[in-house]
């Protein structure tokens, strides 16, 4: 390491913030550097007189011309930034999800097919179009019935579908013309 880098770790280093690995490294240049070594002594000066000065609050125009600064401004727009930029983790998570990307194309795009399928016969099934749809088995039973002009003759056998049209209730076949 040279000076420089280790001039940048000294306040770490003294306040024992630093990686093992780097902390050994500083150790080793401060043996042999006597440039670095006075730094590091002055660091240690400065922590004792600050332990042992009394705490003196600052007076409110200070804090308010703190506050009111460009500079504190400045600062809180830059955060404010860089709260709203959107980390690289979430950029790929976006991009991954634009329709053009591979990943659509390749995993989604099948995936929300299969889902919006599935969606649709479920929908189909319980309006009873589809012939697996939903029926309501507590109420299938089976009545002989003879309508007007039928001469008494009993409907044909076999599941039906009764329905109301023009005020009457019509009987089909499942499969077949009704009649009323």
């Amino acid at each position: 390491m040279n000076c420089e880098q280790v001039e940048e770790l000294l306040s770490a280093y003294l306040d024992d913030a630093l990686e093992p690995g780097l902390s050994e490294q500083v150790r080793e240049h401060l043996e042999t550097c006597e440039h670095c070594r006075a730094i590091l002594e002055d660091y240690r000066r400065l922590d004792a007189e600050l332990a042992t000065a009394p705490m003196v609050a600052p007076d409110d125009s200070l804090r308010d011309r703190l506050f009111s600064s460009d500079e504190y401004k400045a600062l809180l727009r830059e955060q404010q930034e860089a709260a709203d930029a959107p980390t690289e983790k979430t950029r790929r998570i976006i991009a991954a999800l634009h329709p053009n990307s591979p990943l659509w194309s390749k995993a989604l795009l099948p995936i929300a097919a299969t889902v919006a399928l599935a969606l649709l016969l479920t929908v189909l099934a319980r309006q009873g179009v589809l012939p697996f749809g939903a029926t309501n088995h507590s109420v299938a039973t089976t009545v002989p019935f003879s309508g007007p002009g039928q001469n008494g003759a009993p409907l044909a056998a076999g599941p039906r579908v009764v329905y109301l049209r023009d005020g009457r209730l019509w009987s089909a076949p499942e499969q077949g013309p009704g009649q009323a």
